[in-house]
Parts: structure tokens; C-alpha cells; sequence
């Protein structure tokens, strides 16, 4: 996904024990490059039980409808009137083991259900221009 000399860039595991509103991981990451998130949940989750939800599309920059979103997103769509669970978007429900990916860019939120869940998360991007050796900036 990422092509040889992707950049490890950090880990955490976490329990989260509230719900999301729609956001972006961005976490200062430059993203005019290319930045993925590798989620391993560790409890069985679905609409109710805080899966994580997707708006497809979200993550393409300049596209007219990324720009729509933008105008909310950091209003998590209350502006809108909107709760999470009303905002369209997919459901990815997962199993124990499972392993979700998605680019930073991507908006994502979770509905709070009542329970803590568990994460373990992996992230990594291109190679940003300072990771390069010096050899190659000249």
C-alpha cells in the first residue's frame, strides 16, 4: 500500500470507553503524503457496540465532495443537526483479530455503546522528504 521504504511511525494501544464524532487522523502528520492506520480490535463490535464508521470518499483531497465535508467536520456534523449514528456512512463491523486499515484522510467517527473497547494500532506513511537519507536531498 505504502511501496518500499514506508516509515514506521508510531503505536499505541487503547480502551476507549466513549464515542467519536467524525473526525481525520492527522495527529501533525503531513499529509500530503500518504499516511495509514492499522487498527487490530480486540472485542467483537458492530453498530451498537462502537464499530468504527466510514464515509467512503472522504479521503480523496480537492474532490467537490471532501470539500461538502469539509464544512462540517469539525462540528463532528452537529451543525447539521446530526448525531453520529445520522451521519450516512458504512459500518465496518469487526471480530477479535480482525485488522481494519485506512488512510488518515479518511473521516471516521464511533457511536458510544455502552462499552470499552480495545485497540491495539499501528501507523505508518511514505517516506516524508526529512526521512529521506541526506544522499538523496541533494
Amino acid at each position: 500500500m505504502l511501496g518500499e521504504g514506508y516509515a514506521f511511525r508510531v503505536s499505541d494501544c487503547s480502551i476507549y470507553d466513549c464515542g467519536t464524532q467524525f473526525h481525520r487522523d492527522s495527529y501533525g502528520a503531513d499529509l500530503s503524503f500518504t499516511n495509514i492506520k492499522m487498527a487490530l480490535y480486540l472485542d467483537p463490535l458492530d453498530a451498537q457496540s462502537g464499530a468504527i464508521r466510514v464515509i467512503p470518499g472522504s479521503h480523496h483531497p480537492g474532490s467537490a465532495f471532501t470539500r461538502l465535508l469539509n464544512q462540517h467536520v469539525d462540528s463532528g456534523f452537529g451543525d447539521l443537526n446530526l448525531d453520529t449514528d445520522e451521519v450516512p456512512a458504512t459500518v465496518l463491523a469487526s471480530q477479535p483479530g480482525d485488522l481494519l486499515l485506512w488512510n488518515y484522510r479518511l473521516m471516521h467517527a464511533t457511536s458510544y455503546g455502552g462499552n470499552q473497547r480495545r485497540m491495539l494500532a499501528l501507523e505508518f506513511s511514505e517516506p516524508y522528504v526529512k526521512d529521506a537519507p541526506a544522499a538523496l536531498e541533494t
